[in-house]
């Protein structure tokens, strides 16, 4: 028999976010998130999100054990900007067990319907920077640390409880491409010097600092047009810098900057944590930290984290430019890959400019829809 019972209190809480360590334990590909991290984003008193997001938390137990998590969320922003009555669900996991997934996604769509939605889709986190899009390819590879990882069997269970595509996103495994130190250099030059634009880079995060604003309000028009964005209030742009831009390596961080020293593109990546996280079982305490500080300083792959252009100026070669550049330093600095972040399907855009790069598209992840009324 199975019983759902919601998440009530931080005893709740722990089991919900630490199910995924035991039910992936097995799993040689699945990285972990940080711990620390996910108890302060699912916290209505820390995360900001919350002042524009509904949610509820649910736990499956089956003969005594937890056996699956569930997030249903209601973002009022993101209906009110798409026109819809959505019910999002995050941060699902499950043992391969109908009865356990049926009875999950019940309670979510019982709360949705309370709360007078008509559709449930997802996974999508509180917005486009969370964890989103349920892996449909690439099982046999290990997740980068910004995006979710899960079994096979749970597209299995979707499908069989009505559940329809609504959007894919792809990722690509890049590699150096042999003439890059020439071609690829006279090609950026020639889109800088077209543009009267130039490449900001940075030798510690702190010379960031001014551009902060700037950069978060670049990233809102980049992505807005895109499927399931939401612009970022204040406070959550100054809780994504603080919590996150800060610590990112600076080598692997870049701007375009017009003639009168207005950011119109940016890129940032980092050496992969996936391997350390995996090794800390996401905490960072007591030693975790130390193994996540060392990882930026070794291993083979950069992880693509963010790459924003003006909407007017994505098709004029700005992202290639970056691009390049991130590369070119990563290969300076030892790192012999790169490896995408998830890109929308649809938005050519950006899948145009691995186009001059050697690679793979090695995996695919997907946003399910379901109608509830």
């Amino acid at each position: 028999m199975v019983e759902v019972k919601e998440v009530k209190n931080k005893s709740d809480l722990r089991k919900f976010i630490f199910f995924p360590l035991k039910l992936y334990k097995n799993s040689p590909y699945y990285v972990p998130d940080l711990i620390s991290d996910e108890f302060y984003m699912l916290q209505k008193g820390k995360n900001p999100a919350f002042e524009h997001c509904d949610m509820k938390l649910f736990l499956a137990y089956k003969d005594g054990k937890v056996a699956g998590r569930i997030g249903a969320m209601i973002n009022r922003t993101a209906n009110e900007k798409f026109g819809n009555k959505r019910l999002r669900f995050t941060r699902i996991d499950f043992i391969d067990d109908y009865e356990v997934s049926a009875a999950l996604f019940k309670a979510a769509e019982d709360y949705g319907r309370e709360m007078g939605m008509t559709q449930i889709q997802g996974p999508i986190g509180f917005q486009d920077m969370d964890k989103q899009g349920m892996l449909v390819e690439g099982f046999d590879r290990m997740s980068i640390m910004l995006a979710i990882y899960n079994y096979p069997y749970y597209m299995t269970h979707l499908e069989k409880l009505g559940f329809k595509k609504e959007a894919d996103w792809i990722e690509y495994f890049v590699n150096r491409p042999p003439d890059m130190a020439e071609k690829m250099e006279r090609l950026s030059e020639m889109v800088l010097r077209r543009m009267n634009m130039k490449l900001v880079t940075l030798k510690k995060m702190s010379e960031a600092d001014p551009y902060v604003a700037g950069f978060f309000e670049l990233a809102d028009r980049a992505y807005s047009p895109l499927y399931g964005t939401v612009p970022l209030t204040r406070k959550q742009f100054q809780q994504y810098y603080d919590k996150y831009i800060k610590m990112m390596d600076p080598r692997f961080v870049f701007f375009i900057s017009d003639s009168e020293n207005k950011m119109r593109a940016l890129a940032m990546a980092m050496p992969s944590l996936s391997k350390a996280l995996r090794r800390c079982k996401g905490r960072l305490l007591p030693f975790g930290w130390v193994d996540l500080l060392l990882s930026q300083k070794k291993g083979d792959t950069l992880d693509m984290c963010l790459v924003a252009i003006e909407p007017e100026l994505q098709s004029s070669g700005l992202a290639a430019v970056l691009l390049i550049h991130m590369l070119k330093m990563g290969f300076k600095h030892g790192f012999k890959y790169a490896e995408s972040g998830p890109v929308l399907e649809a938005n050519e855009k950006v899948q145009s400019i691995y186009k001059p790069f050697p690679k793979e598209q090695h995996k695919r992840r997907r946003c399910y829809l379901k109608e509830i009324v």
